[in-house]
């Protein structure tokens, strides 16, 4: 059994009646687990990391290929966080930058074939780990999880507390 994270040492010695507070430390210790073994998982199968498979994932998402500002935003980051990332990942030949005509300062990024071709050995290795942590919940139980996901999803995009002021 592996030890508990913050989140579910937290969630555990709160009252029963902090339901909201205990639902939040719920899905980030969730969160926190399931990463921590895709982060293994990508280091000891692939030597890479967690951020270098984000941006191959965003890239291969969009074949078109993204800014760097785009790919930023899609990932929740800084500019700074992805455009050290991509310098590597072009080194390594797995992505390729091009300037927009229009605008010069505008970086485009799209995966190589070396790099889409490596992108989908690791997304069948993230699948496959997915897919062995979540086996034991029936079809029901992952719809049910999906559905109040995608609520709690709305609810926080539809919250105005967490409006920019």
């Amino acid at each position: 059994m592996t030890e508990l994270n913050l989140f579910e040492i937290r969630q555990q010695e709160l009252p029963a009646s902090k339901r909201n507070l205990r639902a939040w430390l719920g899905l980030l210790g969730c969160f926190t687990s399931m990463e921590r073994g895709i982060r293994r998982r990508l280091i000891d199968r692939f030597d890479t990391t967690l951020p270098r498979f984000d941006i191959l994932t965003a890239l291969a998402s969009f074949p078109d290929g993204l800014s760097m500002s785009g790919l930023a935003r899609l990932l929740m980051v800084s500019n700074g966080n992805v455009t050290g990332v991509v310098r590597r990942l072009k080194q390594e030949k797995l992505v390729q930058t091009r300037v927009l005509e229009s605008d010069k300062r505008t970086q485009f990024v799209t995966l190589t074939p070396k790099g889409r071709t490596e992108w989908q050995r690791m997304n069948q290795a993230y699948e496959d780990l997915i897919d062995q942590v979540l086996n034991d919940l029936s079809e029901g139980e992952l719809d049910s999880l999906i559905d109040r996901l995608d609520k709690v999803q709305k609810c926080i995009d539809e919250s105005p507390a967490l409006e920019q002021s």
